[in-house]
C-alpha cells in the first residue's frame, strides 16, 4: 500500500525515525547513554499512559505493508492520553506517514 495520498510536505513536523537494537545493554545503561548524549535528551511530558487503537482493513493491509518493509506507507490510529483505566478524553485521529526514513503524523 504505497500511497501518494500523503506527502512529506503535508507533515507539520517531519523527522528521521531510526530504530536500533540494544541487546548488549541494560535499560539503565541505555538511559545513561541518552542522558549524557550531546543532543540533550530530556523528558518532555510527565509520566502518563499513551493509549492507541490502530485501524486496518479486514485483510490487515497496513500490517502486511509494514512487515514486508514497504518504505512509503501510512497507518491510521486513534490516540489519547490519560489514566490506564480512566475514561477516554480528547481522542485524536492520527495518520502516521512514512517515506523511507522520514516520518511524521497528521492529526
Amino acid at each position: 500500500m504505497t500511497s501518494s495520498f500523503f506527502k512529506l510536505d503535508d507533515l507539520p513536523a517531519a523527522r528521521y525515525e531510526r530504530k536500533f537494537l540494544a541487546r548488549d545493554f541494560s535499560l539503565e545503561e541505555v538511559l545513561s547513554i541518552l542522558r549524557m548524549h550531546f543532543a540533550g535528551f530530556y523528558r518532555v511530558y510527565p509520566a502518563r499512559w499513551v493509549n492507541s487503537i490502530y485501524l486496518d482493513t479486514s485483510g490487515l493491509r497496513h500490517y502486511h505493508v509494514h512487515v514486508s518493509g514497504v518504505p512509503n506507507r501510512y497507518k491510521v490510529r486513534v490516540r489519547w492520553y490519560g489514566d490506564l483505566c480512566g475514561g477516554i478524553q480528547a481522542p485524536r485521529l492520527e495518520f502516521k506517514v512514512k517515506r523511507g526514513l522520514v516520518g511524521g503524523k497528521i492529526v
